[in-house]
């Protein structure tokens, strides 16, 4: 089966074909980031000025995720002849590994979120869950030896690959690095449902004590 292309270039041999036409038809301007082709969104971000989307490297068949923010420009507006001339908006990208299966590639097909898995088989077996949770749990640990702490570990911010059912932690939104492994935090971030009592009456708390609390949760 042919699958979608995703803007206009020279790998793209059937640029003809009436689902291209549709996409990006001629008379349209391809929006861009630098050499990222952008596509449709993915999801929503819990930051309201950040948009989510896929994008492809122009000239290649590499597909990304590339996160878009708009940066308010605080300086004023020049005024000539009376009229105020409109800010230059200015924009912050990040461009990330796409984990998300997209009709344009079948490379991610064994990707899937957690959260979206548990929903549709409604029940893991015993075994299948051990093995997630340990490599959730190993993931984890490799981030706190570098003193990164995710503030927001939930099913939905992990992908699972059903194939080796191997785990990725996204969205790092909230995450931070600390100085060092005692580094105290005391601000509440994170998703309310699975904010840990610990955080929620106000103790400082670090990486270490975030271990014991990612096990509450």
């Amino acid at each position: 089966m042919m699958k979608r292309s995703l803007g206009v270039s020279s790998l793209n041999q059937q640029s003809t074909s009436s689902k291209v036409q549709r996409l990006n038809p001629p008379s349209a301007e391809v929006r861009k980031a630098g050499p990222y082709l952008l596509g449709p969104r993915q999801g929503s971000s819990p930051v309201r000025s950040i948009v989510q989307c896929l994008a492809r490297k122009d000239g290649t068949d590499k597909f990304y995720t590339i996160k878009d923010e708009a940066l308010e420009d605080k300086e004023s507006s020049p005024i000539l002849s009376g009229q105020s001339v409109p800010r230059k908006r200015r924009r912050l990208c990040l461009v990330l590994d796409c984990l998300v299966h997209h009709d344009f590639s079948d490379e991610n097909q064994e990707l899937v979120n957690l959260q979206h898995y548990v929903i549709k088989e409604k029940k893991l077996s015993e075994k299948e869950a051990i093995i997630v949770f340990l490599d959730i749990v190993r993931v984890v640990e490799s981030l706190h030896r570098k003193n990164l702490v995710h503030r927001d570990l939930k099913l939905g911010n992990m992908v699972l690959n059903k194939k080796t059912k191997r785990i990725t932690i996204t969205n790092f939104c909230l995450g931070k690095l600390l100085v060092s492994e005692t580094d105290p935090l005391k601000d509440q971030r994170g998703s309310p449902a699975y904010i840990s009592p610990d955080v929620l009456s106000g103790r400082f708390y670090n990486k270490l004590l975030n271990e014991r609390l990612i096990l509450l949760s």
